[in-house]
């Protein structure tokens, strides 16, 4: 009887260092849930106020430029009426991109973004796109476009493929020195297509870049540069929406190449 008393209280007490034990383990995950949701919070928060900084610059500058017009547009030359004009146009350009932006991040993350494949030829679009930036960046920066292989066509959403080629070229641009290169590669194959981004920027110190596709993350080198740190989260959302990937490579202070690799006949589930 005392043997048997014995070897009870032991499986009680093992039974309860057991419950101890798991108790202890749901405080901790409890605890590393509550300081992941504070530093998710934390990060929204600055990721808001960057956003209105964003959309304060090009709406200063669409207010002073109409306002000169109002006021002194009867003694402005031609060539500076059309100077303000112009930058009153590509203010509203910018603050449209930044509201797609914040629209394609919030469908993204509610798993609504639209998936419409479609033959495309991407070696076009790709350069139109190129013709487009050269355009807006003027002499600032140097842009290099190249295309390898034959097979530059595949079914793909052409507004998906327009995310990720805006937001990684905006990227470059963001986090490199002006007049420095900025390199843009296309290569079909067989059954893929590969966009590869290439910079010569401050790139991503290496202990933060597994989290380069958290949304509202930015590595801590980007010091004041504009940003949302949602461009490589809608990113990644739009190459898994193709059954691709997407693979960086990055020094600190040498560039960045981010790859992204896209099946020519991607079957969504």
């Amino acid at each position: 009887s005392e043997h048997c008393q014995t070897e009870d209280l032991e499986i009680e007490k093992s039974k309860l260092a057991r419950e101890i034990r798991e108790r202890e383990k749901a405080e901790e995950e409890m605890r590393k849930a509550l300081v992941a949701a504070q530093e998710l919070n934390k990060l929204q928060s600055q990721s808001l106020t960057r956003l209105f900084h964003e959309y304060r610059t090009p709406l200063a500058v669409i207010l002073t430029s109409s306002e000169l017009l109002k006021r002194y547009g009867s003694d402005l030359s031609k060539d500076k009426k059309q100077n303000y004009l112009e930058r009153i146009q590509a203010g509203v350009k910018q603050m449209e991109q930044l509201a797609q932006k914040v629209l394609t991040f919030n469908q993204a993350q509610v798993g609504e973004l639209p998936f419409n494949p479609e033959l495309l030829d991407v070696g076009d679009l790709c350069h139109q796109w190129v013709e487009e930036q050269r355009l807006l960046v003027g002499d600032r920066y140097t842009l290099n476009f190249s295309t390898q292989g034959v097979q530059t066509c595949a079914n793909l959403d052409p507004e998906l493929l327009h995310h990720i080629f805006t937001n990684l070229f905006s990227n470059a641009l963001n986090y490199s020195p002006k007049f420095s290169l900025i390199s843009i590669y296309l290569f079909g194959r067989e059954d893929e297509i590969i966009l590869q981004v290439q910079d010569q920027g401050i790139g991503i110190p290496p202990a933060e870049q597994q989290r380069l596709f958290s949304p509202f993350f930015r590595a801590s080198n980007v010091s004041t540069r504009s940003g949302t740190g949602i461009g490589l989260s809608i990113v990644k959302k739009c190459v898994d929406l193709h059954g691709g990937k997407i693979v960086i490579e990055s020094q600190v202070n040498q560039g960045t190449i981010v790859t992204v690799t896209l099946p020519l006949n991607y079957q969504s589930r």
